[in-house]
């Protein structure tokens, strides 16, 4: 093992311990609210995905699939996390609702822009509108 990976693999496995440790900390005063247990679940989540990292930099052991999918499940639960935390900042303030939904508008419609004709269609962008060029390039349809 090479002296940056054992650096990673140390590093992604401490990350790993701690959010378990702070996972098992919040289950143990958790209060039976939802923000309560998205909290937890986004630590315990964090602590697998950390440790699947620490595997990765250490043995090369998983595949870029299940990189990706730990990625995105994390992600996944962090935004519900936090979309429950706003939600309850939301009901509180009248106002705030209406920066927020205007913001997030704002934000989002150009981001989902190039996604538009999926959205339409239900099917998978890359299948049925785009092509390959000999060059590698993708040529729109």
């Amino acid at each position: 093992m090479a002296s940056l990976d054992l650096f990673g693999a140390v590093g992604y496995g401490v990350a790993a311990i701690l959010f378990l440790v702070l996972a098992v900390l919040l289950l143990t005063g958790w209060r039976g609210r939802m923000q309560g247990g998205l909290l937890v679940a986004a630590s315990f989540t964090t602590a697998v995905w950390a440790g699947g990292l620490a595997l990765q930099a250490g043995w090369h052991s998983l595949t870029v699939h299940w990189l990706w999918v730990l990625e995105a499940l994390r992600d996944l639960v962090w935004v519900m996390f936090l979309l429950a935390v706003l939600e309850i900042q939301l009901e509180a303030t009248p106002r705030l609702r209406r920066i927020t939904r205007r913001s997030t508008t704002l934000t989002l419609r150009p981001c989902a822009w190039p996604f538009r004709s999926c959205f339409r269609s239900r099917s998978w962008c890359w299948s049925s509108r785009y092509t390959a060029t000999p060059r590698g390039s993708i040529a729109g349809g």
